[in-house]
Parts: structure tokens; sequence; C-alpha cells
């Protein structure tokens, strides 16, 4: 476990906790939580909800049994016990029931507009990921892993395009630099859809502005790709 991991912010660390609470925590959220519980003992701070969270984890081992709160995204409307047989699972690093239901696809093509607009910057997708993860995490959204958000842009990123390009034609939005449209390109050019393919040809849909000027060449623009 390398020492100089990033902690978790204490909303992340209230939110993953909940979720190992109600059952609903993927495996790598209850590493990451047992991670950050690590990083603030060496730094000889341990906050109130990670004692908290240890508690409650520990009692469900010693007593065999967790009671799972309901869960607020409606996996349960009431309170129900669980059998714990292990550590493991009393940590959350095993699942004690199914998990999350299904994400909300709209959510998906919202998640994947966040990460092409990271992309438009010059973030790789691995990068564009991590913070788009970070940031919905915070925000205590049910679809906020790195795994999460990669898979959303996966399935979602012509709509993804789409939303951005929409979200352009609002008189009191930027028009598209040749930079942007350069990237986009790039992002695309392995994608068969109508979509990327009208943009690569150098349609704009109506309300959609491209800027011109020197400051907006590829060679000049902030949003150049590294």
């Amino acid at each position: 476990m390398p020492d100089e991991l990033e902690g978790l912010g204490p909303g992340q660390t209230s939110y993953l906790a909940s979720c190992v609470a109600d059952g609903t925590a993927t495996p790598e959220e209850a590493r990451r939580l047992l991670t950050e519980f690590v990083r603030q003992a060496r730094a000889g701070r341990v906050s109130e909800r990670m004692i908290g969270h240890l508690c409650d984890c520990i009692a469900a081992y010693l007593t065999g049994r967790r009671t799972l709160i309901p869960s607020p995204e409606a996996v349960r409307k009431r309170a129900s016990g669980m059998a714990i047989e292990s550590l493991d699972k009393a940590f959350g690093l095993v699942r004690p029931t199914r998990g999350r239901p299904s994400n909300d696809p709209d959510d998906e093509r919202i998640a994947a507009t966040e990460v092409l607009t990271q992309l438009l910057g010059g973030a790789t997708l691995e990068v564009a990921s991590e913070s788009v993860s970070e940031r919905r995490r915070e925000a205590g959204s049910p679809l906020s892993s790195d795994t999460q958000v990669a898979d959303a842009w996966a399935k979602h990123k012509v709509d993804a395009l789409t939303l951005l390009r929409l979200s352009r034609t609002d008189p009191q939005s930027p028009g598209w630099s040749e930079a942007e449209l350069t990237r986009l390109r790039e992002i695309y050019a392995d994608t068969k859809s109508e979509v990327p393919g009208a943009l690569i040809a150098g349609a704009i849909l109506p309300g959609e502005r491209q800027r011109k000027g020197r400051s907006d060449t590829p060679e000049n623009s902030d949003n150049k790709a590294p």
C-alpha cells in the first residue's frame, strides 16, 4: 500500500461508510475506506466518522450479524438483518447483498459528458475518469467509482458528444475552437456514428458557432492536448 496514496475527504469517507452500512458498497470502495483508515492512523489523526465505521464493522463480526439500514437508493425499504460470517464480509470486502441497482442511463450520459469535457482539455481517459468520479463522490452521486464512470463513457460516448454539442447552441456558450474540433476528431476517430462523422466532416448544428482567430489555433489554444 503506497504511503503517498491520496486520502479521502470527509464527505467521501462518510459516503463510503454509509454504503458499507447499507450493504451497497463495492469491494473496491470498502478497500478504499480501509486504506483511508491506515492513512489516518499513520498520520495520528483518525476521524470520528472512521472510528464509528470501524466499531460498527467489528461489532458486526463479533455478533455475527449486521442490521442493514434502509438504502438511500431504495434497494431496501426497511432495515433488515444479514448474517456476517467473516471479517471480509463485516468490512464490506465481500458483498453481503447484490449491491446497487443498475445505474440510471441518464446519469450515465451526464457522467460521460463530464468525461468528454475533461478529454477536451487534454486529459487521458484514465485521468478524466478519476477526476469525474472524485467530484461525483464528493457530491454523493451513486455513479461515482472510477470503473462506473469509465463504463459510462464506453457506453455513451456518442450521446456525450450530442449533449455537449447541444449545450453549445446556447447563445451564452462559447463556440468551438479549432483546437477543440481537432481534439474531438481525435477522440472519435474510431467511432462509426453519424454524429461524430458529421463533426469530423465539419458540420455544425443550428446555433453552434466556431470560434475564429489566432488564439484559437491548436498551437495557441489553452485546450491543446498534451
